[in-house]
């Protein structure tokens, strides 16, 4: 039986708000730790976990602050485009094989490719 999973996968940084359903997992997660890079006009950065119902994330704002980072008790991916310009999102569901991400898109970010990777807890 297995208790964790790493899996990984890719989102368009221009996406709008909506959500992201990721299957694969193998079990029903309790737990997710995620940790996101984006490779828009902008170096982007963030870590988090998610159990479902506290969101917690660590966020490299250096986009919107040179030289700063930030924390979200809301969210658990963040990453910023710069000054009013994310991706966020947090889980909403948790299901018998996977999980179901909410994403909310503030401003027009930039084109690009985000790439999270996530390791599962059952």
């Amino acid at each position: 039986v297995k208790s964790a999973k790493i899996g990984t996968f890719t989102f368009d940084h221009t996406t709008p708000s909506g959500t992201l359903v990721i299957t694969g997992v193998g079990f029903r997660p309790r737990l997710i730790l995620f940790t996101a890079s984006g490779t828009s006009a902008t170096h982007m950065f963030s870590t988090g976990s998610d159990d479902g119902t506290t969101h917690s994330c660590q966020i490299d704002i250096n986009a919107e602050s040179a030289g700063f980072w930030g924390s979200n008790t809301s969210e658990s991916i963040v990453l910023v485009d710069g000054a009013g310009k994310n991706q966020a999102a947090h889980i909403t569901a948790f299901g018998t094989d996977g999980f179901t991400l909410t994403w909310t898109r503030t401003g027009i970010t930039g084109a690009g490719t985000d790439t999270i990777t996530y390791t599962a807890f059952k």
